[in-house]
């Protein structure tokens, strides 16, 4: 009888999948860019967050990696991001934070895991023009 009751706890999806199944990937990932965007008080923050996002992602799986080298940010530019945390970033109310439940919540499927959390980077580098996003005169 427990095992069950465990079998159906592990079905349940969770709030960020749920949202994905009825608005999909890009209106979700749009969304919850904003909303990590809105903990990023100023470009220096938002760069040290996507340094180490950049980071992470070329340490993943091969989409991680994918996204990572077409970031427009150089290995030299990134290495040891996450050697360098700042409360702003890292913090317990911080961005990262933030992004990490989230991307938790689809921990049962590694491939949507990280098709969510590359998209809201990459939203994110858009907004603040970082990366492949720095405009030319910058």
């Amino acid at each position: 009888m427990a095992c069950k009751h465990l079998q159906k706890l592990f079905q349940k999806k969770s709030q960020v999948e749920t949202l994905i199944d009825k608005d999909g990937i890009d209106l979700v990932t749009d969304h919850f860019a904003e909303v990590v965007a809105g903990k990023l008080t100023s470009g220096e923050i938002a760069y040290q967050f996507i340094l180490e996002e950049v980071e992470g992602a070329s340490m993943g799986d091969s989409v991680s990696k994918r996204f990572a080298s077409n970031s427009g940010i150089k290995p030299e530019q990134y290495w040891s991001a996450l050697h360098n945390a700042m409360p702003e970033v890292d913090g317990p109310d911080g961005p990262q934070q933030l992004l990490h439940g989230l991307s938790l919540q689809l921990a049962k499927n590694q491939k949507l895991m990280t098709e969510f959390r590359c998209s809201v980077n990459d939203k994110i580098m858009k907004k603040f023009g970082l990366g492949r996003y720095q405009s030319w005169s910058d």
